[in-house]
């Protein structure tokens, strides 16, 4: 076996606070693995086969129940054997990546990873009308996240992988949540904390940049995985994101977490998205209340606080039999209808991507998912980036403390940006 180095960006957004990014050693065989699935638009005649299916515990129940309908609405064409394993999306994808022919056939895996699984050969192409369906039911956004290059190679299955204010309405009006100076007022006034990882982990760190228009873009070299050029103006747009952390920090309010579960005991506000929600309205019941970021205002000039979105998405491994690859196509097509995302809102809260299925009534009603719709306009996509980026961004914003002078928060950015040119190649 030989071993070649990829990248992952290893995330799981539901029930985790952070986004980290790993390096995985990556094992493929030196003949790459056959596969033969391209068949028009899906058609087959169906057949038995064993199908490995990983997803996230939460919905592991729900999966198979949805599998054993999809074998009931296809009047039994297929005879299918499912094997369903609990695998977190981050998970998923790591073990995807390091051995492609022992990995799930049919796989969950957030947005961000699509990149290197489509590299290691994990990901099949969605072409024909299938493909025109996928994208004729979801947005624009979800499309672009399952696409590699100009080919949708995966199905969109959430649209929630970001993050909003929950806040507890005893101590702040719908008033107050819309400055973050404001908020610090109220919230220092009756002892309380700010959960927000804003000083430690960098997909949090970079709201406050991107809010003043920062960004770090990079370029893949699609054959071996390496990054090979970025372009980042944190340098010239990021001392007044500095500034404002800086205020944040002296207030010293802010808890490294985004424990939901602590609003009304410690804490007045946590920042964290619809895989809190539940933790959160047990912890304020009523006194709940969901918002978008606030603002903050440097120099005389006003940012609304960012964030990253992103999707869940379902994969579908290559295989060397074509029919099999066009059946775990119509499995993954299924799993990720409007009935079946609407089955997970429903289950454990997830957002749907599917059109419909968010113009639900229940859907638009859900309060952590208006507030996330709410913040979407000044939010980035999610996009590939080198591990090290975000200890970087990370480090950047750790080191600002309450008592920082300009200079020393521009001599954080020359740090942060003398970095960036060892992080090509990795």
């Amino acid at each position: 076996m030989n071993k070649t180095k990829y990248l992952l960006l290893a995330s799981s957004l539901l029930g985790m606070v952070a986004i980290s990014g790993c390096k995985f050693e990556f094992r493929y065989s030196t003949t790459p693995y056959p596969f033969d699935d391209v068949l028009p638009d899906d058609d087959d005649d169906g057949g038995s086969y064993e199908v490995k299916v990983w997803c996230d515990t939460s919905i592991l129940t729900l999966t198979k129940t949805q599998l054993a309908s999809f074998e009931a609405v296809n009047n039994g064409k297929y005879k299918l054997t499912f094997n369903v394993e609990p695998m977190s999306e981050g998970e998923a994808a790591s073990k995807m990546i390091q051995d492609v022919q022992l990995g799930a056939d049919v796989f969950c895996f957030a947005q961000d990873q699509l990149a290197s699984l489509k590299i290691a050969g994990a990901l099949g192409d969605i072409t024909g009308n299938m493909a025109l369906g996928v994208k004729s039911d979801n947005p624009k956004g979800a499309v672009n996240a399952a696409t590699y290059g100009d080919t949708l190679c995966a199905f969109p299955m959430t649209s929630d992988n970001g993050y909003y204010m929950y806040y507890d309405k005893q101590i702040l009006s719908d008033t107050d949540v819309k400055d973050m100076s404001t908020v610090i007022q109220k919230v220092k006034a009756v002892n309380k904390r700010i959960n927000y990882p804003v000083f430690s982990n960098a997909f949090y760190s970079a709201s406050y940049f991107m809010a003043t228009g920062c960004y770090s873009k990079w370029t893949v070299n699609p054959k071996t995985g390496n990054f090979v050029s970025y372009e980042d103006n944190y340098k010239e747009k990021g001392l007044k994101a500095l500034k404002a952390l800086r205020e944040l920090k002296a207030a010293d309010l802010v808890a490294p977490n985004d424990q939901t579960n602590k609003l009304g005991d410690t804490a007045a506000v946590a920042i964290s998205g619809i895989w809190n929600y539940k933790a959160a309205e047990k912890a304020l019941g009523n006194n709940l209340g969901c918002c978008e970021m606030p603002s903050f205002t440097v120099d005389g000039e006003t940012f609304h606080i960012s964030s990253f979105s992103g999707y869940k998405l379902i994969g579908v491994k290559p295989q060397t039999d074509g029919k099999k690859a066009s059946v775990c196509r119509k499995i993954a097509r299924y799993l990720t209808n409007q009935e079946c995302q609407l089955q997970r809102f429903n289950e454990v809260g997830w957002g749907p991507s599917n059109l419909l299925a968010s113009q639900d009534e229940k859907v638009l009603a859900q309060p952590g998912l208006k507030a996330l719709a709410e913040q979407l306009p000044y939010s980035q996509e999610q996009g590939l980036m080198p591990s090290s980026w975000w200890s970087n961004c990370a480090t950047l914003a750790s080191s600002v403390k309450g008592d920082s002078s300009d200079a020393q928060l521009e001599e954080a950015l020359s740090i942060y940006t003398s970095n960036l040119d060892e992080l090509l190649g990795d």
